[in-house]
């Protein structure tokens, strides 16, 4: 894999080798570790492929980041504010389908949340109130078909649970 050289350029359009014959034209300061301000990547994983990528201000991670997969994909998305992850932030398989998704504000998980198999079925579904599970929470099978449901309370089953079987 050709890999393009990576230095402070401010201000000046540079180009980026992600993977074989994908370039991405980036126009930013710098793509070091020691940066304190501008467009960055972290780390790479031993192919080459980066791990993560996205913005730093004053030495905090800030606004949209990217984290892919040793394949390249990309295994999450979302948005940081002073080094910390708001609002909604999408996690992947390797195979491309969605794995979760949710909220995210104090570093916390808030509000709905939604899971998904590989298959892209659903999984779960429910919601988060100050990191814990609180309210409704339904589960699904593989095969889609409900497998369970119950309620949470600060983060911890509470009352009724039923769980259903596909033999009846």
């Amino acid at each position: 894999m050709r890999r393009s050289p990576i230095g402070t350029r401010p201000g000046l359009p540079f180009s980026v080798s992600l993977l074989a014959g994908l370039t991405v034209a980036l126009s930013s300061c710098a793509i070091v570790d020691s940066v304190t301000t501008g467009l960055r990547s972290i780390g790479r994983f031993a192919n080459g492929i980066v791990r993560g990528k996205g913005e730093v201000v004053d030495g905090k991670q800030q606004g949209d980041w990217e984290y892919l997969s040793e394949g390249g994909r990309i295994r999450a998305r979302g948005r940081y504010e002073n080094d910390e992850q708001v609002g909604l932030w999408t996690y992947f398989y390797e195979n491309g389908q969605k794995e979760y998704e949710g909220e995210l504000a104090g570093g916390r998980r808030v509000g709905r949340y939604q899971y998904w198999h590989p298959n892209g079925g659903p999984r779960a579904a429910g919601s988060f109130v100050a990191g814990r599970e609180f309210g409704e929470w339904r589960f699904w099978a593989p095969s889609g078909e409900l497998s369970q449901r119950g309620s949470f309370q600060n983060g911890l089953r509470s009352g009724e649970w039923v769980s259903f079987h596909s033999s009846g």
